[in-house]
């Protein structure tokens, strides 16, 4: 379709009256349906072996989708969300990142609950699990086709940059997924009178204390945290910090935590653009720890660090943060909790829940389907 063909029937959509959220959650139903009867077994089976995550860093799918297209999570979200008086923003251009199967296709579904025509650019490794939700829903709400526009443009091709300049010029919000760099690059194309809805890849550490140290379920539960999601999630750990730690600490927490290993494959491929958020905080150490011997656990850093140098040391990047995992005592857990929020994370975990999926909270601190509307005033 060229460029105006596709323009003009954005706008003949946009003039017709919003299409329902019902339309939306239903297909989701049936979605969820099929996919609890096994129907896309042989088909989920197949998009698997194209993912580059292996080992037990490995996304079981079904499992994934089920979480994204639950209605009855979706409603209260909508409850939540979504308080009267909000109106569409109207086309939204999703710009995927691929850590997180299917979730491009995520982002469109929140931006259709919201009531947008929703077009995505979705990341090359998401394209086949995306697609396969998003043709499904129109296969399930046929109404929901005119909402849901799918481009794969790889980002190493001449012509992406013009093409994604062009689905930028149709849009009226760009809800972009992706590190600084990503960001930066989409900010250049939007221009300055575009609204950006920005979900950065984000750096989440546990912290543990001194008496921390000695609570050893917690240690494994962590062992297990780092193992299974490979560091490749934004609330993934992807630094240890000990208060105080001394070298024999270190040692033993490394040998701790590697007992705790369970059966199977290293994760060593933990992604780039999550990894040099560590990076930027251990070139911010205080000056002379660059000397300290170094340990690490399945490439994580396992770090020294004083309780009251931390709100510096992170305030500097306050921006990037999202997940503290807390190993601690009862009583330092207000502290603590108080400390690393106001340095900048939004959200304060057991190392066992850092990565867990918990119905209707918010993302990087804030509520998708909010921010993919705006106020509306009528006489």
């Amino acid at each position: 379709m060229k460029a105006k063909e596709f323009r003009e029937e954005i706008n003949r959509t946009l003039i017709r009256e919003n299409m329902t959220c019902e339309r939306t959650l239903k297909a989701c139903e049936v979605l969820l349906k099929r996919l609890s009867e096994g129907c896309y077994d042989a088909k989920l089976e197949k998009i698997r072996d194209f993912l580059p995550f292996t080992g037990n860093g490995k996304v079981y799918i079904s499992d994934e989708i089920s979480n994204l297209i639950n209605s009855d999570i979706l409603r209260e979200r909508l409850k939540k969300e979504l308080p009267p008086g909000r109106e569409p923003l109207g086309v939204l251009l999703h710009i995927g990142a691929g850590n997180v199967p299917g979730l491009g296709a995520y982002s469109v579904i929140e931006g259709l609950l919201a009531g947008n025509i929703n077009i995505l650019k979705p990341a090359s490794v998401d394209a086949p699990i995306s697609g396969f939700i998003l043709r499904e829903l129109v296969k399930a709400e046929p109404e929901l086709k005119p909402y849901i526009y799918m481009f794969e443009i790889p980002s190493t091709h001449a012509s992406a940059v013009p093409k994604l300049k062009e689905l930028i010029s149709l849009s009226d919000a760009v809800s972009v997924w992706g590190g600084d760099r990503t960001i930066k690059a989409v900010r250049e194309l939007a221009g300055a009178d575009k609204k950006l809805i920005e979900w950065g890849h984000k750096f989440s550490f546990v912290y543990i204390s001194r008496a921390g140290l000695k609570d050893r379920a917690a240690i494994k539960d962590l062992a297990k945290h780092i193992q299974d999601t490979g560091m490749r999630l934004c609330s993934s750990c992807q630094t240890v910090y000990v208060e105080g730690g001394s070298k024999e600490d270190m040692r033993l927490l490394r040998e701790e935590l590697n007992a705790s290993l369970k059966q199977g494959p290293d994760i060593k491929d933990a992604a780039e653009t999550l990894r040099r958020y560590t990076e930027k905080l251990m070139s911010e150490l205080p000056a002379g720890s660059g000397e300290e011997e170094r340990y690490d656990f399945l490439g994580c850093p396992l770090i020294s660090a004083d309780r009251e140098d931390m709100f510096e040391r992170l305030r500097a990047d306050s921006h990037s943060l999202q997940t503290v995992g807390l190993i601690c005592v009862g009583d330092e857990e207000e502290e603590l909790s108080r400390l690393f929020i106001r340095a900048g994370a939004t959200r304060i975990r057991r190392p066992s829940e850092m990565s867990a999926y918990i119905p209707g909270e918010a993302h990087d601190g804030k509520f998708p389907l909010y921010e993919y509307t705006k106020r509306a005033e009528y006489l």
